[in-house]
């Protein structure tokens, strides 16, 4: 059994593993569980999810989002290469809708590769057995390799109840509000209920109903307790103070 491991990491050492690092550095996005993206997403995985190049991933990114897609994980990686069938075939293994994938130039890097010999009877090359007349041995030496920074996220698309994106206030924002709870709108989706009642990406949310909002997963909470009903946001907007209906959906 150790002979065998033994082989086998010699093996991977020589020739390199056939590993997908898109599977092996996936993360997913905490929250979104199996039974959640069976219950919320617009239609079954198809046979492929579609695949998008982004050079402006903070574009892009939001972007998706506000085609009505939901992040339900990254991955990300340096090396000297990254197939797209790769970053395909975890985006199937994850159920994902769209993979949007993102490489960008990180430099040279120097690297000890390994290089096939002639043998010398007497002779041990470094990482390799004593070798023999005819026979080959396996040296180490230092070779170039341009590396890159790889970057992968997996989205699902979701069926949405409000359809807005939002985070806690930073530090100008809570400036501008007057105080350190509320959240800020960063993403509107097309077609949705917070689309409808015209919220805007940038709209600082204070309250909700007379209730003080105090962070984002205050919010999600507050409206997850009110599908099928109205409720009333008080929001900011370029320094005017607005309360705009919106009339939250259901999943029935």
């Amino acid at each position: 059994m150790r002979v065998a491991i033994f082989l086998c990491a010699t093996a991977c050492l020589l020739i390199g593993c056939a590993t997908n690092p898109y599977q092996q550095y996936y993360h997913p996005v905490s929250g979104i569980s199996e039974q959640l993206l069976a219950e919320r997403r617009v239609a079954p995985p198809t046979a492929m999810p579609e695949l998008y190049h982004s050079s402006q991933p903070n574009i892009d990114g939001p972007a998706t989002l506000a085609d009505g897609f939901v992040l339900i994980g990254t991955s990300t990686f340096k090396g000297p290469s990254g197939s797209e069938d790769d970053a395909l075939k975890q985006g199937k293994a994850v159920g994902a809708d769209r993979v949007l994938i993102f490489s960008r130039y990180a430099g040279v890097v120097e690297k000890m590769a390994p290089r096939s010999a002639p043998g010398t009877v007497g002779h041990i090359a470094y990482g390799s057995s004593p070798s023999r007349p005819n026979s080959t041995r396996t040296i180490f030496e230092p070779t170039m390799f341009d590396r890159y920074d790889f970057a992968a996220a997996y989205f699902v698309r979701f069926k949405h109840v409000f359809g807005a994106v939002y985070r806690n206030l930073n530090l100008a924002e809570t400036k501008r509000a007057g105080s350190v709870n509320g959240v800020t709108i960063t993403t509107v989706v097309r077609g949705s209920q917070a689309a409808a009642s015209g919220l805007l990406p940038g709209d600082l949310v204070t309250k909700a109903d007379d209730e003080a909002v105090i962070d984002a997963p205050w919010l999600v909470r507050w409206i997850r307790q009110r599908y099928g009903q109205e409720i009333t946001l008080s929001v900011i907007r370029n320094d005017r103070r607005l309360t705009i209906p919106v009339s939250v959906g259901t999943f029935d």
